[in-house]
């Protein structure tokens, strides 16, 4: 029977790391100036209504995609304002 270091697969086999916790890019997007929320520019929350406008447009998107359908959201965005 074989021990399990040999069982392993070669090195060129192995799955590459894609952004995990030690990687350059996940340290990137994870530095504290990335996570600043931006103020509101009219300086206001937002209405039940705007959060239910953008959370059922969410919900359409999804559908859309789960459909196979195309869709451009920044096209979607922009009705919405």
């Amino acid at each position: 029977m074989a021990d399990r270091a040999s069982a392993r697969p070669p090195a060129d086999c192995r799955p590459r790391s894609h952004g995990g916790p030690d990687s350059s890019a996940s340290k990137r997007k994870l530095s504290p100036k990335n996570h600043r929320i931006p103020p509101d520019p009219s300086g206001q929350d937002w209405s039940d209504r705007e959060i239910d406008l953008i959370v059922a447009d969410y919900f359409g998107m999804l559908a859309l995609e789960v459909a196979g359908r195309p869709y451009v959201k920044a096209q979607r965005n922009a009705q919405l304002y």
